[in-house]
């Protein structure tokens, strides 16, 4: 029976101590590629080794995507996965879902697509993987606005995409609702300077991130409890990701 190691690394929830075989195919890795074919064991190149898992053992997953649309409507979820210790190159995961082999795609910043359907996760679908020996591996879930990346988000809106997602942690429980602290803020990745607008037609400035991790220094954030009667979140630049988070150091 593997023991799951929860961390928390920059709002981000890391699950780096997972057994490899594990960490890898249950948490979805791959890379960019073409579509990989299912590889036995006395075939793959030297170096590489598989395993196969169900969807189920992906911590979390199988709750979110249980969850009635009007209780996610504003937030939604993605895991990125970080590979140490090896090159990426030859790293293939396969979803198995009745026979059809779906190719698993890994982008720069380790985010993985397309993410295994409801349907698939509660039949039972598998993931096949073939990865480096020599790999460590982390696997972050991460919490993300729903509304369109931009210049301009409604502050309601984010507010109950918190409220939302904290709910939801505590619904799904599990190892999650143990390890995950409750989410306070959003940030907005991509940009460098915002403001917000009140409901008094006034307007001050975000504050931004000045730690060092994934974040990029200089990056905006709001704090609704610090910021109350918020309407509008104007950035300066258009967002990649408005993530929801914890405090981040």
């Amino acid at each position: 029976m593997h023991t799951v190691d929860f961390s928390v690394h920059m709002g981000i929830f890391s699950m780096p101590s997972f057994p490899k075989s594990l960490a890898i195919a249950a948490l979805g890795v791959s890379v960019i590629g073409a579509a990989p074919a299912m590889v036995s064991a006395q075939n793959l190149p030297a170096g590489m080794i598989t395993d196969t898992r169900k969807l189920t053992e992906l911590p979390g997953l199988q709750g979110f995507l249980n969850l009635a649309p009007s209780e996610k409507s504003q937030f939604d979820i993605f895991y990125a996965v970080k590979i140490k210790h090896a090159p990426t190159d030859g790293v293939t995961l396969t979803l198995n879902d009745h026979g059809q082999e779906i190719p698993i795609h890994m982008a720069k910043d380790g985010r993985i697509s397309p993410m295994p359907t409801r349907e698939q996760v509660n039949s039972g679908d598998t993931l096949t993987v073939v990865y480096p020996q020599a790999a460590s591996e982390a696997l972050r879930l991460r919490v993300f606005s729903t509304q369109p990346n931009g210049r301009e988000y409604d502050a309601q809106g984010l507010v109950l995409g918190i409220n939302q997602a904290n709910r939801a942690m505590a619904k799904v429980g599990g190892v999650l609702v143990l390890a995950v602290p409750r989410l306070d803020r959003v940030y907005f990745i991509g940009s460098t300077s915002g403001t917000l607008e009140t409901t008094g037609g006034q307007s001050q400035p975000l504050p931004t991130f000045e730690g060092n991790n994934d974040i990029p220094a200089g990056t905006p954030y709001y704090v609704p409890s610090q910021m109350p009667n918020g309407t509008k979140v104007h950035l300066n630049t258009p967002v990649r990701l408005a993530m929801l988070s914890t405090p981040q150091k």
